[in-house]
């Protein structure tokens, strides 16, 4: 994430990046993908990070 970077912005950027890998034949298993972005978010973010982690089940959660 890019320190201007909205996160509406960021992540149309990774959604762009994982069709495009996905597109060339890549497999990805939903609950990496969702794991990765929310541990590239910024420190400020990690207040909001942690209450999705302890209140959804990161199994269940899509990118979208």
């Amino acid at each position: 994430m890019h320190s201007n970077e909205s996160i509406a912005n960021y992540f149309l950027r990774i959604d762009e990046i994982i069709n495009c890998m996905r597109n060339l034949g890549e497999e990805f298993k939903e609950v990496v993908l969702v794991e990765k972005v929310l541990r590239s978010l910024f420190a400020k973010f990690d207040s909001k990070v942690s209450a999705i982690e302890e209140k959804e089940d990161l199994q269940k959660i899509t990118i979208t």
